[in-house]
């Protein structure tokens, strides 16, 4: 008959512990198991041999000089001294050669008359019945008082002084299955593992402990004697170790040494069937591990920010007291996202911010000359400007090239903006700012001009770059290549205020107090990829969602932290936008995978913005999309210029808007393309990506709460989900 496990079945506590690792969070549970009753060999050899024990006696007796010891005995005076020096080397003789307490205790143990066989138990695992666990245990099974409740089992244990009341679940064997006794094979087995395993514990946790109860078991004389086991339950727990790089739960072996595979095996296997709760309790642990605190996250960051300011201000110089304080925040930002990357994510946002520090600084120069005549020369046509603000650069004294004729390629209203409304785009603050240059000997950029003639190109590579960033690509440059540039942006900032060269040492970055915090974050939002379908096979759209998770839930964190700065927020926020931007675009560039676009699209498209946006709206409505109530789509969506929609029906990429322009055009003509199949199932999206795109905005203007980050956040997720759906 099977052995029954029932709430009258003892639990047993061995005394599992996470050593020689601190645990944070920690569920409890007891596991079944089978312990069948063996006899153990007796503790092993004496501790010393006839002439060390002959020695110590006459230690003991007063009799201490190798001379009178080798007389008392008839021993030669060699050999004495020779066991003396070795009882003085391992301990057992003091510095009076007198008997220390250690030897004394083992030579009173070792006078008592010594057990011929002690009992024991081994034990098979109660889950699969076959089993058997490495592990042996001497003497009487420790059982704790406990009460069973519901699938949870109460249980005290620590000591009188320090009680621990544990609730754990119960793992339940399945029920009919005959268990087979271990052979003693299998038991010497045990017991040879368990003794490595005791030898390996001390080693971690720097135990010397001489009286474990299985020092010296002799594995060749065990024998198991009773082929009916006891059931009972044995008490461990499943934890996360504090240190958050280690992402991978661990369990407490069942006797007490350490950590161990032990049980690890049975648990996932459950866990994955989803029984006994074990997927909560892994849950709870995960979730436990990766708490991050708001406040000190936003402590963290803020000293990461001060840090980076630190930074900035060395490698500005005397720069740092002129420029404007805005300027040193913006830098500071970027410096902090390039801190120690190695990836695309924070170079990125590097980037970004870079980018956004050079529109402030522009901003600050066309304040110093706010002269709404400049922008008269100019017309309605960029293109036409472009060779005008060409020509008013070089009589500044830069080199102008074919790559910064993008920065130069503006139109009369931009330029009025930047100078009467404040409007933050970069190549409008330029185009004013040299106006003005040209006009005022004294102005910042004759100066830079002088010593920096190349100073438009770095600005026009890092804009491309930036643009790049802000989008599905994957020319991100190297971090390497990233560092060059901010160094040459330092140069270029430097010689427009007049500041001279400094000696900056190269900057060692060692890990942050609180550099696991975000190392939390990051699990929390790869944990939350794995609810998209088909994410595997798709790694960029996968590595784009982690980022959008991480984005966000920064973001969260941040604005639930009274500590955090306005200015942190919202960079942040902005950080999360253009991660929504590019994961969508991921997505959009998954279906483009699927069903290319006809090359007969491109002399569809009209240069007239107005006409194209009939023509999309019209599109979505023959593919199933909703529109606005006014029968057309936002204009954040339909704004995209011609050629972009051109370049992206050509397979070129370009941003989300021309992306989705493309696209639509080509389901209306395409029956089988899978923007319909989405249309079906999720008739809102072209109206969530304009509003998307909307909030999104240019450059540095992004205006945003944390409340509609988390909106969009979960927005952008459904989007995502239904759109894999329909191409998987």
């Amino acid at each position: 008959m099977p052995p029954v496990f029932d709430r009258t079945t003892p639990i047993v506590d061995f005394g599992a512990t996470s050593s020689p690792l601190r645990r944070e969070a920690h569920r409890w549970l007891v596991w079944p198991a089978l312990a069948y009753k063996v006899l153990l060999p007796s503790r092993g050899n004496p501790p010393f041999n006839v002439f060390q024990r002959a020695a110590l006696d006459m230690c003991r007796a007063g009799v201490s000089n190798a001379e009178a010891i080798s007389r008392r005995l008839a021993l030669p005076l060699d050999l004495i001294g020779f066991v003396i020096e070795q009882l003085l080397s391992i301990g057992m003789l003091d510095e009076a050669r007198a008997p220390t307490h250690r030897a004394l205790r083992l030579m009173n143990h070792d006078d008592e008359p010594s057990e011929v066989q002690d009992a024991g138990y081994v034990f098979v695992d109660g889950v699969d019945g076959r089993r058997v666990w490495p592990r042996v245990h001497r003497g009487s099974l420790p059982i704790v008082d406990a009460e069973f409740e519901h699938s949870k089992a109460k249980f005290q244990r620590g000591t009188p002084g320090r009680p621990e009341q544990v609730l754990a679940n119960v793992v339940w064997p399945g029920s009919g299955a005959q268990p087979s006794a271990p052979s003693a094979y299998e038991a010497q087995r045990a017991a040879r593992h368990h003794a490595r395993r005791v030898r390996a514990f001390r080693r971690e946790v720097s135990r010397g402990d001489a009286d474990d109860v299985l020092d010296g078991l002799k594995s060749a004389g065990l024998r198991v004697i009773d082929v009916e086991p006891e059931p009972i339950f044995v008490a461990s727990y499943v934890f996360l170790p504090k240190d958050a790089r280690q992402r991978s739960w661990l369990v407490a072996d069942p006797l007490g040494l350490g950590i161990s595979d032990v049980l690890r095996p049975g648990l996932t296997k459950l866990a994955k069937q989803g029984k006994h709760g074990l997927p909560e309790l892994l849950e709870k642990v995960a979730g436990q591990a990766w708490h991050v605190d708001e406040g000190d996250l936003a402590l963290y960051l803020a000293e990461a920010t001060k840090a980076a300011t630190g930074r900035v201000e060395r490698r500005l110089g005397d720069a740092a007291t002129l420029l404007p304080a805005d300027v040193l925040a913006r830098l500071a930002d970027a410096d902090v996202r390039l801190e120690g990357a190695q990836t695309a994510k924070p170079i990125e946002d590097f980037l970004g911010n870079a980018y956004a520090a050079l529109e402030c600084v522009f901003g600050w120069m066309v304040s110093l000359y706010p002269d709404p005549s400049l922008f008269s020369a100019l017309g309605d046509n960029a293109p036409e400007n472009a060779p005008l603000l060409r020509r008013v650069a070089e009589q500044v004294g830069f080199t102008v090239s074919s790559r910064t004729l993008p920065l130069l390629s503006v139109t009369r209203g931009i330029v009025k903006g930047a100078i009467c409304f404040g409007n933050k785009t970069l190549p409008g603050r330029l185009a004013a700012a040299l106006l003005a240059a040209q006009r005022n000997s004294d102005h910042p950029l004759v100066t830079l001009a002088a010593r920096e003639p190349d100073a438009l190109e770095c600005f026009a590579e890092i804009g491309r770059l930036r643009i790049n960033a802000s989008h599905d690509t994957s020319t991100i440059p190297s971090a390497g290549v990233t560092v060059e540039m901010r160094d040459r942006l330092f140069a270029v900032l430097r010689a427009l205020v007049g500041a001279g060269a400094v000696d900056v040492e190269t900057d060692t970055f060692e890990p942050s107090w609180g550099a696991d915090l975000l190392l939390r974050v990051r699990a929390r939002a790869e944990r939350a990829s794995e609810s998209y379908p088909g994410l595997a096979e798709r790694p960029n759209v996968r590595s784009r969602v982690i980022e959008m998770h991480h984005a966000a839930l920064l973001v969260k964190l941040l604005a639930a932290s009274a500590a955090t700065a306005s200015g942190t927020l919202s960079t942040r926020a902005r950080d999360a936008l253009v991660a929504f931007t590019i994961v969508m675009e991921a997505a959009f560039a998954e279906l483009e995978a699927e069903a290319s676009t006809p090359a007969s699209i491109v002399q569809t498209i009209s240069n007239d913005r107005e006409q194209n946006a009939v023509q999309l709206a019209s599109a979505a409505v023959a593919v199933g999309f909703e529109v606005e109530p006014s029968g057309q789509l936002p204009k954040a969506l339909t704004h995209a210029k011609a050629n972009r929609i051109r370049r992206a029906a050509l397979g070129q990429g370009e941003t989300l808007s021309a992306r989705v322009a493309a696209q639509l055009l080509a389901a209306q003509q395409q029956s089988d393309h899978p923007l319909r199949e989405v249309a079906k199932r999720l008739p809102t999206l072209l109206l969530d990506v304009g509003r998307l795109v909307d909030a999104r905005g240019h450059g540095d203007d992004v205006v945003v709460t944390a409340a509609e980050v988390a909106e969009i956040e979960t927005m952008v997720a459904n989007d995502i989900r239904a759109m894999l759906e329909a191409i998987d």
